[in-house]
């Protein structure tokens, strides 16, 4: 019946959430009925539509919580500080990569479950923005717009990205990034590397050129013959995802490393990924960043000694 169709929490006595559209008598009349079991009941007032425009209007624009933005470049290891400070040191923290389980750079989707839809990480992130205390600090990864497909809620956005908010820049050396990025990324086979690297994801009807251009551009810069194979129209790909920002001789030299290798030269491939891509990337996208920021340096891999640090830092 009714029961057995309930989550075993639910069975067991748990509370239950019961909701409609509008939080209307749909909803008031389910929730009558399974309140005459031994459950705790409770609706969503205004429904699931009144609640998204909570989550769309008003969950970010609370003023009574204090943000730290974590930055730092690609490699020195600002999540898994943030989550330190979290498990630990029992800081308030968002984790905008863990919601919307993606690492955010263009290999963040390896080893992870298929991303939330962008309502379900809006609403996520607005439930346990609510939940935290205005008493201490919350720090949050200083992540781009989108993390994967997930986009990060404008009001959530504009907190991050406003001139008065706090910022505290890590500063790791450059060989302990890339020590960190062999170990993070080191563990998946090279193929699914490479395809990280080569997968426009866009179908050959949408962009013919790019596609038939791709093998004579990478025999004119030196590039393995082989990579044009990885392009055929059956596997419905045209462009390499990093092309525009590394150039094709060097997207294609990175595909070589990772195959043609044996170990595949996963040093060498993240040194290539920060010195052209990652590291000019960052650095754009500071000089746009509103008001001051502090610089911390950390030449420390540890996780829980750079999370004491920043802590010390903010005051806490």
């Amino acid at each position: 019946g009714m029961v057995d169709a309930l989550p075993p929490k639910a069975r067991e006595g748990g509370r239950l959430l019961v909701y409609c559209k509008r939080g209307g008598m749909r909803s008031g009349g389910a929730a009558w009925l399974l309140s005459q079991l031994p459950l705790e009941v409770v609706t969503l007032r205004g429904g699931y539509q009144g609640f998204r425009r909570w989550v769309r209007e008003e969950a970010f624009q609370t003023l009574d919580r204090e943000l730290v933005v974590l930055g730092g470049r690609t490699g020195s290891g600002k999540t898994d500080v943030l989550l330190a400070m979290a498990e630990a040191r029992r800081a308030q923290v968002v984790d905008l990569e863990g919601v919307a389980q993606h690492r955010g750079s263009s290999f963040g989707a390896l080893g992870r479950p298929a991303q939330p839809s962008n309502e379900m990480y809006e609403n996520l992130l607005a439930l346990q923005w609510a939940g935290l205390s205005p008493q201490a600090p919350v720090f949050i990864e200083d992540e781009g717009a989108h993390v994967g497909r997930c986009g990060v809620p404008a009001g959530l956005w504009a907190r991050m990205r406003a001139e008065k908010t706090r910022v505290v820049r890590l500063e790791v050396p450059r060989e302990t990034r890339v020590a960190r990025l062999v170990a993070e990324y080191g563990s998946h086979a090279p193929d699914e590397l490479a395809e990280c690297v080569m997968s426009g994801e866009m179908s050959e009807r949408r962009c013919p050129r790019e596609r038939d251009a791709w093998p004579s551009a990478t025999a004119r810069e030196g590039g393995p013959a082989h990579i044009s194979a990885y392009l055929a129209p059956a596997r419905l790909r045209c462009v390499l995802k990093l092309e525009r920002k590394l150039g094709s001789g060097r997207a294609a030299s990175l595909v070589s490393l990772l195959l043609d290798r044996s170990p595949p030269a996963l040093d060498e491939v993240a040194d290539l990924l920060l010195t052209h891509y990652y590291d000019s990337m960052y650095e754009h996208q500071a000089k746009k960043r509103p008001g001051a920021v502090e610089t911390l340096p950390c030449d420390t891999a540890d996780a829980d000694a750079a999370a004491a640090a920043i802590l010390r830092h903010v005051g806490c």
